[in-house]
């Protein structure tokens, strides 16, 4: 179990690092990202990276972590497959930055209207990316919920993902329409809270697993 927890803890710290190092977090503009990633493009391509890493530890974490707890029953299996689901969607997004990487390329025909492919993928790629990708944040809060009603973790670890859920929603409204320039604060702070979330959990699935280790 202890390998997992690590596991998972590196893909929280990953997970979070793959947003920080992308500029203007949050941004959905095609004119201004192809901008700012052009300028960025050592910290874009690290960002890509970065997050591809997070997933590939985030999956063999949870599955690991599902075959040792040894619950397998169809509601604990959903749970753990809802945020593998999100990790996917995550690391499909990751190749959505690595395709503004590859737009941004001093050796690409700059003639090429760029802005209108970037366009699509933020208009209409995004649709394909949303369903996967929504997962991650409620696929965390129900999997923590499943891991509290087996007494693994504390309630408030539970409870932070709630709470990052709903700062989200809350901070992306008012961003949006009150403090746009504080949207890039926002979405690491919101990102942050999750994988301070599945940190909390890494921890407290070694505790459970050296108390059950005690009782043998």
């Amino acid at each position: 179990m202890k390998s997992s927890a690590i596991l998972l803890i590196v893909a929280s710290i990953l997970f979070w690092l793959s947003w920080f190092l992308m500029p203007d977090q949050g941004t959905a503009d095609p004119v201004h990202i192809l901008k700012i990633v052009a300028m960025n493009r050592t910290s874009v391509f690290n960002s890509v990276i970065s997050g591809i890493l997070s997933s590939v530890f985030y999956l063999i974490a949870l599955f690991q972590i599902q075959a040792r707890l040894k619950v397998l029953s169809t509601i604990s299996i959903m749970e753990t497959t809802l945020l593998a689901i999100g990790v996917m969607g995550m690391c499909v997004d990751s190749f959505f930055h690595l395709f503004a990487y590859f737009l941004t390329s001093p050796t690409l025909d700059q003639t090429t209207n760029l802005t209108q492919v970037m366009a699509d993928l933020q208009q209409t790629g995004v649709y394909f990316l949303i369903p996967i990708l929504l997962p991650f944040f409620i696929g965390t809060i129900i999997w923590s919920w499943g891991l509290y009603r087996q007494q693994i973790i504390q309630k408030h670890v539970f409870q932070l993902g709630i709470f990052a859920l709903i700062f989200g929603i809350a901070g992306g409204l008012l961003s949006k329409n009150t403090f746009p320039g504080a949207r890039p604060t926002i979405v690491l702070l919101f990102l942050a809270f999750f994988a301070i979330c599945h940190i909390l959990i890494a921890i407290h699935l070694t505790r459970y697993n050296e108390l059950r280790k005690q009782d043998f």
